[in-house]
Parts: structure tokens; sequence; C-alpha cells
């Protein structure tokens, strides 16, 4: 959890490549990976690759970790939406996860 109150996951970005559509699960929510912040409005919940290029869960103009009552430890899943929806296979055979447990200095 980084000062913002975003939620920095130890997956690298470069592993979504192969997913057509990438969907973070946390905390009871789905969260369409967006490119910026600025794509979303003001409150939303969103997930891209930050400037470090792993996952990170965040809120726009607010703190994810807060909204979410997520801390460092909480588990991060990212499946890709596109094979759900085909049905071609269970997402869980294309997932990643990993846990909010990066500790940022920004």
């Amino acid at each position: 959890v980084d000062a913002f109150g975003n939620l920095i996951s130890n997956i690298d970005g470069s592993l979504l490549k192969d997913f057509e559509e990438p969907i973070v699960r946390h905390a009871g929510h789905e969260l369409e990976m967006r490119p910026t912040y600025g794509r979303v409005e003001p409150g939303s919940y969103l997930a891209l690759v930050n400037s470090f290029g792993v996952v990170e869960i965040a809120r726009a103009e607010g703190s994810a970790a807060d909204g979410l009552g997520s801390d460092r430890g909480s588990p991060v899943i990212v499946t890709d939406g596109e094979l759900r929806q085909r049905g071609d296979r269970p997402a869980e055979d294309n997932s990643l996860s990993a846990t909010a447990d990066q500790e940022s200095t920004d």
C-alpha cells in the first residue's frame, strides 16, 4: 500500500500480454484494467499497470485501501475475462494471483 492508498501487487504487467481482457478481482470487486487514472470517474476503482510495471489497484481521487478495507497481504487475482465470456475454458486456468504485499516508498 503506498502513501495514496493504492494497492501495489507483485504481478508483473508483462504477464498480462496474452490476456485479451484482463479482469482484476480483489475484495469482492471485479475491476477492468485501465491505461490511466483519468479513464474513470472520481471515486471509481480501477486496476492498471503502474510506472513500476506491476498491477496496481487504485481509486480515482481516493484511497483504494480505505475504500475496500484492504491492507498488505490482501489477495489479488487477474483472470482473462474474454475467455470466461466465451466459455473456452475456466478463467482459473488462465489466471495470475498474488497479494498486495509490496510496500512502496512513493
